[in-house]
């Protein structure tokens, strides 16, 4: 009976750890850091068009600054509109949409392992902060004049930071913390050593 059990523990920590060590996300590889600031912005157009109610077929005068840093924000403006019936353009226009970028960043934090000498994962928080004015020009006059900020929190795999950067875009770039000693030398040393009491067991029960 002793033996028995000795080996259903031995045989249930070693199929434990391999599964751990082969494990792969399920739903593939985390969204780049670059579409997560694309849609961001996104929600800030969902918001303005929901304070301003702009007609179909409206023409709009898209600037960004500064100038050609952000040109993934200015994709993502564009498509927002024309998602709502509103033609960017590339000069004149019904209204202009200035849109200064005060702030782009990530950061990464709490480095951990799902389970024992599982993947590890790292928390990512992208946050993006524009201020939006919207002009009218005839007559000429502010629609909107304010600042918008928000962010996001996702978890990703850390062997995923280098495919969710951009190797030309700054803003998504950021330093990973490194993991505590728990998760980097304990776990692995509580796994191994239930693995050397279970072969003990074993072979002292068969004895």
């Amino acid at each position: 009976m002793k033996s028995g059990v000795a080996e259903a523990l031995v045989a249930a920590l070693c199929c434990a750890g391999v599964a751990n060590m082969s494990a792969q996300p399920e739903e593939g590889r985390a969204a780049s850091t670059v579409s997560v600031y694309q849609s961001l912005a996104a929600d800030a157009i969902v918001q303005l068009c929901s304070q301003l109610q702009p007609p179909d077929s409206l023409r709009v005068l898209i600037a960004v600054e500064p100038s050609g840093t952000y040109w993934f924000i200015e994709e993502a403006i564009s498509r927002a509109l024309r998602e709502r019936k509103i033609q960017p353009v590339p000069d004149g226009g019904d209204w202009r949409l200035e849109c200064g970028v005060k702030d782009a960043h990530v950061q990464y934090s709490n480095v951990r392992r799902e389970g024992l000498l599982g993947a590890r994962v790292v928390d990512r928080t992208t946050a993006l902060a524009l201020w939006l004015r919207v002009s009218d020009r005839q007559p000429a006059r502010f629609l909107l004049d304010q600042e918008w900020r928000s962010q996001r929190t996702d978890t990703i795999n850390v062997s995923d930071v280098d495919h969710v950067e951009h190797p030309g875009v700054a803003a998504t770039h950021a330093v990973v913390p490194s993991e505590g000693f728990f998760t980097s030398w304990l776990e692995p040393l509580i796994l191994v050593g239930a693995i050397g009491v279970a072969v003990f067991l074993l072979f002292t029960t068969r004895s």
